[in-house]
């Protein structure tokens, strides 16, 4: 079994482009959940991380598509 890789709050909006009052906006409507929580800091799984960043692409590319 392959170990999960866990990233920070400041690692997963970073790879998301984001900031982190918002990656804190998507935790606050489910968008986006931590899976572990040391003391303050939370982290956030590597491939959930993936998948909403693909999803998100995916919406944007659509979004594009449509207004062309």
């Amino acid at each position: 079994m392959v170990d999960p890789v866990w990233l920070s709050a400041e690692q997963t909006a970073e790879r998301l482009n984001i900031t982190l009052n918002h990656l804190r906006q998507l935790q606050f409507r489910k968008q986006l959940v931590w899976k572990s929580k040391q003391g303050k800091a939370v982290f956030y799984l590597e491939d959930h991380v993936t998948a909403y960043a693909d999803a998100r692409r995916v919406k944007h590319e659509t979004r594009q598509a449509k207004s062309a």
